[in-house]
């Protein structure tokens, strides 16, 4: 393609450019519940969709007009997404499952106008959700910019999720970011199973707009066995995900191998060893790695065809982003090379505010409450959460350093550390575990003997207690403040 002729390197010129050079080029695609594609959106289609919706919302709100978006994946969801930012809205995203009570509490925060919905769910004025593959003739131009911005709810894992705003730029430079780390083309067929809602999913919406790749779309989300199955038929090319998700398409996997996968990468949470192992196993490729947040979108990238690549590491910073790891007690002190720390970001695609509360930051660096380092090679691991640091006498454990060494236990196949609050001034610690299915009962001597040559004393769990699941997010994070009640 001609220098003349390149795409722009942000989402809806991107789109504008698609639909004009390659308009009968698939835009979107939908994968129903029993893996068969149905519902196919060129980009000529999109385009047309996405303009009449934005003529429509400029006419009914003013430009910074906060406005819902309710909805599962699918191609609604991009267009009504797509055309709030083209009105220059700025578009709340709600996750499906939210209840109305949950919804509501964060469209009020928000101030929002109305919902965008399948069904009338709130008091608020309803948009419909529904939408025609429209081919005849749009309103002429689009914008070149993304002029409005997304409001995204925090994970939220302790207390009330927090309600960041992502502007234009900000969203400009993640969809560029992250199509360029993936090495995205109009050729790729990327997998949409992860919420659209949450900050990755929409950040890979962007992403593959910019590339002019097509999105294959899993409403349903990622569990049982169509989407292995049309995975196993060469339906995509991507397939970006989260350790759950990995997790279930390994589990469902039985001889067929997914065909034609040229990169798979997970995000939300850390990959266990074992996962990674199993992945390579059932599919023959060796699994990436993305570190992100809701407040500054995709920061890193491992790509495994990197060869500087560690299955340990986040991967490297992304352009334009810089990292430091800082002291905990005293942010404005830098530590050194290879020092555990907080991991402070700065980034192009980093949110301009929260709706609710101050932004943590140092030196223009958000202070993301992750622990990590970096090596000497740029690559950025991330060691624990500062906030879920379990004191026992005086000592720091990290729960995730101990929660990985019970993951290489055979019989493990996922596990969660807590305190055990026994008075006032003691505390131990207690590990929840879900069994291997069909793997030998293990007892809390066995389990202790494994761990004690890898934990000092201080870290080893005092009791041991099976437990069916653990509680995770949709987006695979543990929800540690649920974890009382097991």
């Amino acid at each position: 393609m001609s220098p003349a002729n390149a795409p722009p390197a942000a989402a809806l010129p991107a789109l504008r450019h698609w639909s004009e050079h390659t308009p009968r080029s698939l835009a979107l695609r939908v994968i129903d519940n029993d893996g068969r594609e149905h519902q196919p959106w060129t980009y000529r289609a999109l385009a047309h969709s996405v303009q009449r919706l934005a003529a429509r919302l400029a006419a009914d709100f003013p430009p910074g007009a906060p406005v819902a978006l309710w909805a599962e994946n699918g191609p609604e969801h991009v267009a009504w997404l797509l055309a709030g930012f083209t009105a220059g809205l700025r578009v709340l995203l709600l996750h499906p499952l939210l209840t109305t009570h949950e919804a509501e509490a964060a469209m009020r925060r928000c101030g929002a106008r109305a919902v965008v919905s399948a069904a009338t769910r709130t008091t608020l004025p309803h948009l419909s959700l529904s939408l025609a593959n429209d081919l005849s003739d749009p309103p002429n131009a689009m914008t070149d910019r993304a002029v409005g911005s997304a409001i995204l709810l925090s994970s939220g894992t302790t207390g009330l999720p927090k309600l960041a705003r992502r502007d234009g730029p900000s969203l400009d430079a993640d969809g560029a970011s992250l199509a360029a780390a993936a090495s995205l083309t109009p050729d790729d067929r990327v997998l949409a199973a992860v919420p659209m809602s949450h900050s990755y999913g929409m950040d890979l919406t962007l992403a593959a707009l910019v590339a002019g790749a097509s999105l294959h779309i899993r409403p349903g989300g990622f569990e049982g066995g169509a989407l292995h199955r049309y995975l196993a038929d060469g339906g995509v090319t991507v397939v970006p995900g989260v350790p759950l998700m990995f997790a279930a398409l390994a589990r469902d996997s039985g001889s067929a191998r997914p065909s034609g996968v040229r990169l798979a990468f997970s995000a939300g949470s850390p990959v266990p060893p074992r996962l990674s192992e199993d992945v390579r196993r059932h599919w023959g490729i060796t699994l990436g790695h993305l570190y992100g947040a809701t407040e500054l979108g995709a920061v890193t990238f491992g790509n495994p065809g990197d060869p500087r690549f560690s299955p340990a590491s986040v991967g490297f910073a992304m352009p334009g982003v810089h990292f430091r790891v800082v002291d905990p007690a005293d942010h404005a002190r830098e530590l050194p090379l290879g020092s555990e720390g907080e991991l402070a970001v700065l980034a192009p695609s980093m949110l301009c505010e929260y709706l609710d509360g101050p932004v943590p930051l140092v030196d223009g660096h958000f202070l993301t409450g992750d622990l990590g380092r970096l090596d000497e090679h740029g690559r950025i691991y991330v060691t624990g959460r500062l906030k879920h640091l379990i004191d026992i006498g005086g000592l720091k454990v990290n729960p995730a350093e101990v929660e990985a060494v019970f993951e290489q236990h055979p019989a493990i196949l996922d596990c969660a550390l807590a305190p055990l609050v026994l008075s006032d001034t003691v505390t131990k610690l207690r590990l929840l575990y879900v069994p291997v299915d069909d793997a030998p009962a293990v007892s809390a001597p066995d389990l202790r003997a494994f761990a004690r040559s890898r934990l000092a004393p201080y870290k080893l769990p005092r009791t041991y207690q099976p437990v069916p699941t653990l509680p995770r997010s949709a987006s695979g994070k543990l929800l540690r403040d649920l974890l009382g009640a097991l």
